[in-house]
């Protein structure tokens, strides 16, 4: 991003820190020291650059230690890249979400960037966006001005040596146990299992033993009913872990006026990922909505080749 001018860091600070890993290892433009948020649900690590300009792109490195990226780096997790008016500020009056995005092995050691359309705001926030007690680790954050340039082009990789992790206990914060559900009235497959009882309504009946089934086929989706003029903040989807829901692989989250919705002035994409076979039945994946309006919530595989869709549920906040 040599074309690309930084902004000047001043100051970091974590929600929940971890004095043995200091937020300040996060702009000190060092890849081989690293910055770790304690253990907990929802951290965030806020960087404040100097006044006067705009936001353009962000990137983020992980820490680089190579030979822990599976066991460690994950903990980066799911999370989501603001820039607001304070610390730890992810508020939608004062502050723009550049866009999210979630740990991947493959990817690292490369930074993950986002483009912040030259949004206003001295502080940027990392904020973690999954629901089970995560470290928060990052190596370096990158604040670019802002520029009419469409993309960046990526980041070199870096290859420092190996650090020790963090080993410390930290604070609980829950995410979805203080949200309100809204009500779920309905539900459709597009294409439904012709050999199965699993029916749609299996992904809205509170029971996450149960499942709603699709057929092996591509592009398929659920989507959910909501009462009539509803807004979304955030929607968490519960997916079947057994060794045949790895059939499913690459799928997106939408909220739109209508069943299946996933296009048009209607419809808004909360994001996407990737289904893991690791991660516990108990834990969704979240999405934030940013209160997108809609009365449908639908969750659509992506991926080019037939897989199979198997929703065990699926709650709108």
């Amino acid at each position: 991003m040599s074309d690309l001018i930084p902004r000047i860091k001043i100051g970091a600070e974590f929600e929940f820190p971890f004095n043995r890993y200091p937020a300040s290892r996060a702009i000190d433009n060092d890849l081989s020291t690293y910055a770790a948020g304690a253990l907990s649900v929802g951290n965030w690590l806020s960087v404040e650059v100097e006044d006067g300009k705009d936001t353009g792109f962000v990137a983020l490195y992980n820490r680089q230690d190579q030979s822990t990226w599976a066991t460690l780096n994950q903990n980066l997790d799911r999370f989501q890249v603001w820039v607001g008016a304070s610390y730890g500020d992810t508020t939608d009056d004062t502050a723009t979400l550049c866009g999210a995005d979630t740990y991947s092995e493959s990817h690292e050691p490369a930074p993950y960037v986002f483009a912040c359309g030259d949004a206003v705001g001295n502080f940027i926030t990392i904020k973690q966006t999954g629901t089970s007690d995560k470290y928060l680790p990052m190596a370096e954050v990158f604040v670019y001005e802002g520029t009419k340039s469409p993309s960046p082009p990526p980041l070199p990789p870096a290859s420092p040596p190996p650090v020790s992790p963090p080993d410390a206990p930290a604070p609980h914060m829950p995410l979805l146990s203080s949200m309100v559900a809204l009500a779920r009235n309905d539900a459709e497959l597009w294409k439904s299992s012709s050999s199965r009882t699993n029916l749609a309504v299996d992904a809205i009946d509170g029971d996450t033993n149960t499942v709603a089934v699709g057929s092996r086929t591509t592009g398929n989706w659920l989507s959910v009913q909501l009462p009539a003029g509803s807004v979304v903040g955030y929607v968490a989807v519960y997916f079947k872990t057994d060794t045949t829901q790895r059939k499913l692989t690459t799928f997106q989250i939408w909220v739109g006026a209508s069943s299946g919705e996933t296009a048009g002035e209607t419809a808004t994409l909360c994001g996407g990922d990737t289904y893991s076979s690791s991660q516990a039945a108990s834990e969704p994946y979240v999405f934030y909505c940013n209160d997108a309006p809609g009365e449908y919530v639908t969750v659509v595989q992506t991926s080019t080749a037939k897989e199979v869709l198997k929703v065990a549920e699926l709650y709108a906040y």
